[in-house]
């Protein structure tokens, strides 16, 4: 597990498009997402510029997992970052879900994060109890928050404050 280099923009877009087609729990259809490498650089640029996090877990082949961290750009939530977390399912079951909380952690309080938020889809109970486990706490319902395969999902909002 590793800080996100420039040199990974191309094998972060291949997981991400892996992630998109292999779980419906990742927020993007496999169509959506955009295929600019110039782009995503210049976002991840951008989000580290704001002070953001993205760790990558690479296996010694490809990326295989990430946590992006993305902290509040404006002065009144600068101490809060919203969660997004994807790991592929190959690599999933061997605990390295909780080392990339435990890593953000780490990195909430070096950084005067006082907040932590995510959502989470209500039929996504693996995630739910590894986020449970870290810490988090169901703070409310999204409901049919997502609209997917003819019918809407309602989404948990989860949170952890230091």
């Amino acid at each position: 597990m590793r800080n996100i280099i420039p040199q990974d923009t191309s094998n972060f877009l291949q997981l991400q498009k892996h992630l998109d087609k292999e779980t419906d729990f990742m927020l993007l259809y496999p169509e959506e997402r955009n295929s600019s490498i110039f782009l995503l650089q210049d976002n991840i640029q951008s989000s580290l510029k704001y002070g953001s996090l993205l760790l990558v877990i690479d296996d010694g082949n490809k990326l295989v997992g990430y946590l992006q961290a993305s902290r509040g750009r404006y002065k009144k939530i600068h101490h809060s970052a919203y969660i997004v977390v994807g790991i592929l399912a190959a690599a999933a079951g061997k605990g390295l879900g909780k080392l990339l909380f435990k890593e953000l952690d780490c990195w909430a309080r070096n950084n005067n994060i006082t907040r932590l938020e995510l959502t989470v889809m209500k039929s996504n109970k693996i995630a739910q109890r590894l986020y449970s486990k870290m810490g988090f706490k169901i703070e409310g319902v999204k409901h049919n928050s997502i609209f997917m395969h003819g019918h809407y999902i309602d989404e948990y909002y989860m949170a952890k404050c230091f």
